[in-house]
């Protein structure tokens, strides 16, 4: 480091935790995936420590809820006291928003936490300065409530910036316009131009359950890491956190970081034979992490009525590699042959004529399955 530098800023920033989700539509892995956020959250803390960074930012909603158990607003804060570094900046988030009761959730967490951890529960600047971070400034903007059509930022654009500081920067949970759906303005509402006015270094952000940039940009100044830990079949990345580097209020460096423990995967496949499921199963046996994976498997398509009966098995020997298997087979048809017309129908009747004819014209095979099934019969598994 060349004389008179100081060394640059380290922060790690994640938002949209969600401990305390409960899961419950995921029967014995209820529990599973519930202790899997505290997991995710014990890694990021450890990651952030190897990774020599004084500040740990937290963009709201660390909780699911405001009324999560009193047990798991304690192993929280005891996770995040087990931080290397200087700081660990915790933001209320819309969903988690903070209450100014005795009792209260993040009452219980500050009674907890060591004197490491510090919460944003007002708008106001936050100097660091004792917590070794000197000129480093945070303005934050907590939710007070889970909706809200008013933009909590607006205050940090007439506040008074120091000339003094090293870092000046904006922490905030919302939608922002033109990233995140939003459509009735009640999820703490920002636009790009009102965030970049308001004469920050860059912002910290939480809300979107994706990583926004997606990919480090050298002139980016809104940064949403995205939930940590992916919490649905509509969640199909692995979950990331930040890992940011500023030098001085015009440089800094950004890099994504893997944290997720869980993955939830949606296949759509269509298929016209069984050797294709056999496979995709063969795929996912070889797949080292397979016990961490949750897949939805949606098949379409058509196979004979002895494949059908196979079906069932090499699902099964699927769902013996992953932690969760939803296979949707609603549309998956069985294949109209000669052989299923002549089992189905009596010879010579209208419908074993009309079926025999469309089954010898190979280019109507939608014409035969539709009038397969309107002639009553078993057209759908399971049927």
């Amino acid at each position: 480091m060349p004389p008179g530098m100081s060394a640059p800023l380290r922060i790690f920033q994640t938002a949209d935790v969600h401990l305390g989700m409960k899961f419950s539509s995921y029967g014995d892995l209820q529990q599973t995936l519930s202790d899997g956020r505290f997991q995710s959250l014990e890694k990021m803390v450890q990651t952030a420590t190897e990774k020599h960074c004084q500040l740990l930012v937290v963009s709201g909603d660390l909780f699911d809820r405001v009324s999560v158990p009193k047990r798991d607003v304690v192993r929280a804060a005891q996770i995040l006291s087990g931080f290397g570094g200087a700081l660990v900046a915790i933001l209320p988030g819309n969903h988690d928003f903070f209450e100014d009761r005795a009792d209260s959730l993040w009452s219980v967490f500050m009674e907890n936490s060591g004197g490491k951890v510090l919460l944003l529960s007002e708008k106001k600047l936050y100097d660091l300065a004792d917590y070794d971070l000197e000129g480093v400034h945070l303005y934050a903007a907590p939710c007070r409530d889970k909706h809200s059509k008013a933009n909590a930022t607006d205050w940090v654009t007439q506040a008074k910036k120091s000339s003094d500081a090293k870092h000046v920067i904006g922490v905030a949970h919302g939608s922002l316009e033109g990233l995140s759906f939003d459509r009735e303005g009640s999820y703490y509402p920002m636009t790009r131009q009102g965030l970049i006015e308001a004469g920050v270094d860059f912002w910290l952000m939480g809300h979107i359950h994706v990583r926004h940039p997606v990919e480090p940009e050298a002139n980016a100044r809104i940064f949403y890491p995205g939930t940590p830990e992916p919490d649905g079949f509509d969640c199909s990345h692995r979950g990331t956190a930040w890992l940011i580097e500023a030098s001085d209020r015009n440089h800094w460096s950004v890099e994504a970081v893997p944290t997720g423990l869980y993955r939830f995967d949606e296949i759509e496949k269509e298929i016209s034979s069984l050797s294709e499921v056999k496979s995709l199963v063969q795929s996912w046996v070889q797949k080292p992490d397979g016990n961490r994976q949750l897949v939805k498997l949606v098949l379409s398509g058509r196979l004979g009525r002895e494949e059908f009966r196979e079906l069932s098995q090499e699902l099964e020997s699927l769902r013996q590699h992953l932690l969760h298997l939803k296979a949707v087979t609603e549309t998956l048809q069985i294949r109209v042959t000669q052989e299923e017309i002549d089992r189905e129908f009596t010879e010579g009747s209208f419908p074993h004529r009309l079926l025999s004819q469309l089954a010898n014209q190979s280019d109507a095979p939608e014409a035969l399955q539709i009038a397969y099934e309107l002639l009553g019969s078993a057209g759908k598994v399971g049927r």
